[in-house]
């Protein structure tokens, strides 16, 4: 854990490992506390952290454009794209059925685990505790027997995907975004998830939970426009 101190700001920001593909790790959650101080303008009280999608979301997001599957749940285009030598579009009208229904329910269990996940985080359970409740997590079906070449594209596409970046203090979306982050916490915000996605994208996650586009980040004022959209269980905004 790397700590920092910036006058009466203090961010904790931790590197963290325990999501895996393969029994592979992928060091990309980026974990960040923060606690105010008598002289800015963050709550005493406030505790948000933003954590990057971990590898089993990742991991669904790659096959559902990959083979072209066609579930009910909207994706949005993903950023980076999936190269198009590594698309293989299921051709067989009701396999592509099966698999679109199966992934949608894998979808939905895979978020449901994360919010479980970050309920934990949020009482501050130690590692061994949370890998005890959870170890790496059930993996959607389809994939228990990927050929190699299927692998070797979506480990491509894993490790191409860039962290959320270590911000200076100053460039912090979240310390300029507080008009809209004090209050989306106060109606239980708690967690933001940064997903791989190329367009503005906003999604209310269980009760504690916003997951939001890597490019609706960076930006501030669709950051707020996100932040100001988060209401529990409310569905995704676009």
């Amino acid at each position: 854990m790397r700590q920092r101190r910036w006058g009466n700001l203090h961010v904790k920001l931790t590197i963290n490992s325990r999501f895996q593909l393969d029994s592979k790790p992928r060091e990309a959650l980026l974990m960040r506390y923060q606690t105010g101080g008598p002289s800015n303008s963050w709550p005493d009280e406030m505790e948000i952290r933003v954590v990057d999608a971990p590898a089993d979301l990742l991991e669904l997001l790659f096959f559902v454009k990959a083979w072209s599957l066609t579930p009910s749940t909207r994706v949005p285009p993903l950023r980076p794209g999936i190269e198009p030598s590594h698309l293989r579009p299921i051709a067989e009208p009701a396999r592509l059925a099966q698999l679109s229904t199966s992934w949608d329910s894998a979808w939905r269990s895979a978020w449901a685990r994360m919010v479980r996940i970050e309920d934990k985080e949020h009482d501050h359970i130690s590692p061994v505790e949370m890998h005890a409740e959870f170890g790496t997590g059930p993996r959607w079906g389809a994939l228990s027997e990927l050929d190699a070449l299927s692998q070797s594209h979506r480990d491509e596409w894993l490790e191409s995907i860039k962290p959320t970046p270590i911000e200076a203090f100053s460039e912090q979306r979240e310390r300029l975004s507080l008009p809209s982050l004090v209050p989306a916490w106060e109606r239980g915000l708690k967690t933001v998830i940064v997903m791989p996605y190329y367009e503005y994208f906003a999604a209310s996650i269980g009760s504690s939970c916003l997951a939001v586009s890597a490019a609706t980040r960076q930006e501030i004022a669709s950051y707020c426009r996100a932040l100001d959209s988060f209401m529990p269980d409310r569905p995704p905004t676009s």
